[in-house]
C-alpha cells in the first residue's frame, strides 16, 4: 500500500472531521475492464457503439449454422446518425489497416447468413488480397431485402495480379449508403470458408472462439483506453510514481475513434464532455497533488474541475462553477495547486476532475501526439486547513485541548485493522515522545499523550499505519 500523507493542520483549535472520499488518486488499485467480447482474428464495430452508445453492435449468437456460435452485426443510431455494424480482418478505415497473414489468393469465398437490411440500404461483403498493401485480388458482394433463415451465398475472387499475397482483409458490414444509412438492419454470419485447390483456413470463420476486449484501468476513474481498444492504451499504470507503487501516465495517441485525444477523469463522458463525478459533502479549497509533464511541440497538459449540483425542480444538473489549470513541462514531480477560490452562486454536491495531455478545454487546440501526462497523489484541501487525500479517510480525528498544557487527547478511528505507532516531534524533526500501540482492529481509538516537560510552541503529532500516515500539528501553552 503506498505511503500517503494526510495533513491535518491543528492551529491551536480542537477538530472532528468527518470524512470526504474521493476514489483512488494515489492510482494504486488497478483493475482489468472487459469492455466487451470480440471474435478472436477479427474486428467489430463494437468500440464505437459501446463509446457512443453503451451498447454492443456485434455479439455471440447462439443462432447459428453449425456449431455453438455465430456472429450478429446490427446498424445502430446515434446522435450523430445511422452507424453501420461490421466485422472485420484487418481495420477500416479510408484504407485497410493491417490484415491476416496468407501465402495464396483463393478461388472464392462462402458463407451462411440470415439477414434484415432495411428499405433503401444495402448489406455488404468484401475480401482483398493483398501483397505490400497493395490489392491484388479481391471480390464482393452487396445485398438488399431480408431472410430469416441461413442461405449459403459464394463469390468469386478475381485474381488480377499474378503475384503471390501476403495478407487479406475482409469486411461484413449491414449497410453500403452512409449518407442515407438505414437504422434497425441486421446481419448473422456463419461459416466462413475459403474455396481453393490449396487448403486456406479463414481464421476463426465458424466464430467459435471469442476473446474480451480489455484494458487495465485505474479502479473507479474513467479513461480514454476505450477509443484504443485495437491499439495501445492510452492510459497505464506506471512504477515511476511520486510515492508508492504506481502512479496513471496519460499518453496522446492515435485510436480508431480519436485524433489522439487522451484523459483520465472521475465521472464520465457526455455528449458534450465531462459529466458526473463524486458527491461531496464540503466545497474545498483546492485540489492538490503531483504531475510531470512531456509536451510534444507547443502543447500543455490540463486539470478541469467541473462542480454541479442537482436541481430537484427541473431534474437536471447544474454546472456550477468550472475551473481549469494548465500543465507545463517537467521532467520531475512537482507539486501542483488548483485553488477554488471563487464566489459560490450555491453549494454543489458532485465534483469531476479530469487530466489531460493536451488543453482540450480550448476548442483549437489539437491534440500533439506524444505528450505525456503523469499525476499522482490527489488531495483536497478544505476551509478548515485540513487535506484530504483523494482515496483515503480517516473516520474521524480529534485532538483537545486547546491549547495542550501537560497532556493532549487524541481520538481517531481506524477504518482497517493496522499496526499503529504514535509520535511526537518539534518543529526541528525531533522526536520527544512516542507509544508503540501494536496490532489494533478497526475500530475507535482514544490516547493520552503526556506534554510535561515541553516547552510552548508547536509539535507536530503522526500516526503511524500499514497503509501510511497521518500528521498534524497542535500547540502546548504553559
Amino acid at each position: 500500500m503506498k505511503s500517503r500523507f494526510l495533513l491535518l493542520v491543528i492551529s491551536c483549535f480542537s477538530f472532528s472531521l468527518a470524512a470526504q472520499v474521493v476514489p483512488n488518486a494515489s492510482f494504486e488499485t488497478w483493475s482489468v475492464v472487459n469492455y466487451f467480447y470480440d471474435p478472436h482474428y477479427l474486428f467489430t464495430s463494437n468500440s464505437e457503439s459501446y463509446y457512443t452508445e453503451g451498447t454492443l453492435s456485434a455479439e455471440q449468437s447462439i443462432h447459428s449454422h453449425s456449431g455453438q456460435f455465430a456472429a450478429k452485426v446490427k446498424s445502430f443510431t446515434t446522435n450523430e446518425g445511422t452507424l453501420p455494424g461490421w466485422i472485420s480482418i484487418g481495420m477500416p478505415g479510408p484504407v485497410f489497416i493491417g490484415g491476416y497473414p496468407i501465402s495464396d489468393v483463393a478461388d472464392s469465398l462462402k458463407w451462411y447468413m440470415n439477414y434484415n437490411i432495411i428499405p433503401g440500404d444495402s448489406g455488404l461483403v468484401y475480401i482483398e488480397f493483398r501483397t505490400d498493401n497493395i490489392p491484388i485480388a479481391w471480390g464482393y458482394y452487396t445485398f438488399t431485402g431480408s431472410e430469416s433463415n441461413y442461405v449459403p451465398v459464394t463469390i468469386p475472387i478475381g485474381n488480377y495480379v499474378p503475384v503471390q499475397p501476403d495478407s487479406f482483409v475482409f469486411i461484413i458490414m449491414t449497410n453500403v449508403n452512409h449518407e442515407h444509412a438505414q437504422p434497425g438492419g441486421y446481419i448473422e454470419v456463419d461459416d466462413l470458408q475459403f474455396i481453393n485447390s490449396t487448403p486456406l483456413a479463414f481464421p476463426n470463420g465458424d466464430f467459435e472462439d471469442w476473446l474480451p476486449v480489455s484494458f487495465e484501468d485505474p479502479l473507479l476513474w474513467t479513461t480514454s483506453n476505450i477509443l484504443n481498444v485495437y491499439s495501445s492504451p492510452s492510459v497505464i499504470r506506471t512504477n515511476e510514481s511520486y510515492e508508492g507503487l504506481f502512479a496513471a501516465r496519460i499518453i496522446n495517441q492515435h485510436g480508431m475513434m480519436n485524433d489522439g485525444m487522451s484523459y483520465l477523469l472521475i465521472g464520465g463522458i457526455g455528449d458534450n464532455g465531462p459529466i458526473g463525478g463524486f458527491p461531496i459533502a464540503e466545497v474545498p479549497v483546492s485540489l492538490k497533488g503531483y504531475y510531470k509533464y512531456a509536451p510534444v511541440d507547443m502543447d500543455s497538459g490540463l486539470l478541469l474541475c467541473v462542480f454541479t449540483k442537482w436541481n430537484s425542480t427541473t431534474h437536471h444538473t447544474d454546472e456550477i462553477a468550472r475551473m481549469t489549470k494548465a500543465f507545463y513541462a517537467a521532467e520531475s514531480y512537482l507539486e501542483f495547486e488548483l485553488a477554488f477560490d471563487i464566489e459560490w452562486s450555491e453549494t454543489p454536491d458532485t465534483m469531476l476532475i479530469g487530466f489531460s495531455p493536451s488543453f482540450l478545454e480550448n476548442e483549437e487546440v489539437v491534440p500533439s501526439i506524444g505528450s505525456t501526462l503523469t499525476v499522482d497523489d490527489l488531495f483536497l484541501e478544505f476551509g478548515s486547513g485540513i487535506a484530504m487525500p483523494v482515496g483515503e479517510y480517516i473516520n474521524s480525528i480529534h485532538a483537545y485541548p486547546v491549547p495542550a498544557n501537560t497532556q493532549m487527547q487524541l481520538d481517531f478511528e481506524l477504518p482497517l485493522a493496522t499496526s499503529v505507532l504514535i509520535s511526537v516531534y518539534d518543529l526541528k524533526g525531533n522526536e520527544v515522545w512516542r507509544n508503540d500501540l501494536g496490532y489494533r482492529p478497526a475500530g475507535k481509538i482514544s490516547l493520552s499523550m503526556p506534554l510535561n516537560g515541553l516547552a510552548s510552541g508547536e509539535y507536530l503529532f503522526t500516526i503511524r499505519t500499514d497503509n501510511g500516515k497521518v500528521s498534524g500539528k497542535f500547540c502546548v501553552a504553559e
